[in-house]
């Protein structure tokens, strides 16, 4: 949903605390966005919008209910996204309730 800049469809996957801790390596620090600021950044498209490909390089289950999973986004002209997704099992959905990313720049 992301991909294609519809924060509406993000929704059942986007637990209620949702969060996004992003390394800025330029500035050396850790932002962070709440879930309605993240929509609204996807729905305005200054995140998202182009399609990536997703190489999952691990998934730990915690318990029944909870998991982290490390992917590693490409996207051709993109920078690459590093992502720990920290995920929760709410009924018999599973939803994100945190993703720490980290940018790796485009090599010129």
């Amino acid at each position: 949903a992301g991909d294609q800049n519809d924060p509406e469809g993000l929704d059942p996957h986007m637990h209620a605390a949702f969060r996004v801790a992003l390394y800025d390596g330029k500035e050396d620090i850790v932002k962070t966005l709440d879930r309605e600021t993240y929509r609204t950044l996807i729905g305005n498209k200054t995140f998202g919008g182009y399609p990536r490909t997703a190489d999952y390089q691990s998934i730990h289950f915690i318990g029944a209910h909870m998991a982290t999973v490390q992917v590693v986004v490409t996207s051709p002209g993109k920078p690459t996204l590093k992502n720990f997704y920290s995920l929760a099992k709410v009924g018999a959905q599973w939803q994100v309730i945190q993703d720490f990313v980290t940018m790796v720049p485009v090599e010129k």
